[in-house]
C-alpha cells in the first residue's frame, strides 16, 4: 500500500523515535507506519464517556516485536500489550479484508472502570504476516 502524503512529507503516522529505540532492541518482527487506523467503540463506557457507536481515523503505525504488539495514532500508543502478558490471549484479531488487520478487545480487561467492546483496525499490506505473528505468539 502507499504511503499517505502526511507520513512521505511529514512523517505523520512514523513511531516515535524514544519508542523506535526500545522496539529495535526487542527485535522487530513485523512493522509499519503511515498507515490508516480506525478505531471503533461500540457500547463504550468508561468514566465520563459513553459511545453507543463511534468510531475515530487517523494515520498511525503497529509494530510486532518479539516482546509485545503495539499501536500508534498520531505518535500516541493506542494499544500496547506485552506477549507474556495474559490478556494478549484475549484480543481477538481477524482480517476484515487482506489488507485489514482488526484487533478487537474488550476494555475492562485492561481498565476495570471501563465496559463495551473497542475495535483497532490497521489498514496494512502486512496484514497477514502481523496476524500469523500474533496467532504465533498466543499459542505458544
Amino acid at each position: 500500500m502507499r504511503k499517505t502524503l502526511g507520513y512521505r512529507f511529514f512523517g505523520i503516522g512514523k513511531v516515535p523515535p524514544v519508542s523506535r529505540a526500545m522496539l529495535e532492541d526487542e527485535g522487530i518482527e513485523v512493522m509499519d507506519e503511515g498507515i490508516r487506523v480506525t478505531v471503533g467503540y461500540r457500547h463504550y463506557k468508561a468514566p465520563g464517556k459513553r459511545f453507543s457507536h463511534k468510531s475515530t481515523r487517523g494515520r498511525g503505525s503497529i509494530v510486532l516485536t518479539r516482546r509485545r504488539l503495539i499501536g500508534f495514532a498520531y505518535s500516541h500508543r493506542i494499544l500496547n500489550v506485552q506477549l507474556d502478558d495474559p490478556r494478549f490471549a484475549t484480543l481477538r484479531a481477524h482480517l476484515d479484508q487482506p489488507s485489514c488487520l482488526a484487533i478487537e478487545i474488550d476494555p475492562s480487561v485492561f481498565h476495570p472502570d471501563q465496559s463495551g467492546t473497542v475495535v483497532y483496525r490497521f489498514y496494512t499490506s502486512k496484514a497477514v504476516a502481523l496476524l500469523e505473528g500474533m496467532e504465533r505468539a498466543q499459542s505458544s
